[in-house]
């Protein structure tokens, strides 16, 4: 089992079905109303962004991290989660979500520290 969690790809994949599930959860949870099919739509689609973007995101810290030269700790998981920002926004606003910042702003905060630690790890190695 340890073997399982020390493979990257597992890792990630995992990763991103957890972040499907909770995030899209969170994201209907957040947008649901009595009528209408909002919290509906915006939960599938935090969710599959999530999806996506978790899958990537570790791939892109490690990218950014290796080509930054200085500040790189912090500089690699704030640039990866502003893009992040740009692209769920740009997509929350296209599907017409209601509460764009209640639906992105944990997912955000969530994520600067999982790249965070991505980065840490690239750090310490």
């Amino acid at each position: 089992m340890k073997r399982l969690f020390n493979n990257p790809l597992y890792f990630n994949i995992l990763s991103a079905f957890i972040a499907f599930s909770f995030w899209g959860g969170w994201a209907y949870f957040v947008n649901r109303s009595d009528m209408g099919n909002e919290g509906l739509v915006s939960g599938l689609t935090q969710g599959l962004m999530s999806f996506f973007i978790t899958f990537f995101m570790a791939t892109l810290v490690t990218y950014l991290y290796r080509k930054v030269e200085s500040h790189k700790l912090l500089f690699a998981p704030f640039l990866t989660v502003s893009i992040t920002g740009i692209l769920l926004s740009t997509v929350h606003f296209l599907v017409a979500t209601p509460s764009i910042f209640y639906t992105i702003a944990p997912t955000l905060f969530v994520s600067f520290f999982f790249c965070f630690f991505i980065a840490y790890k690239l750090d310490i190695n």
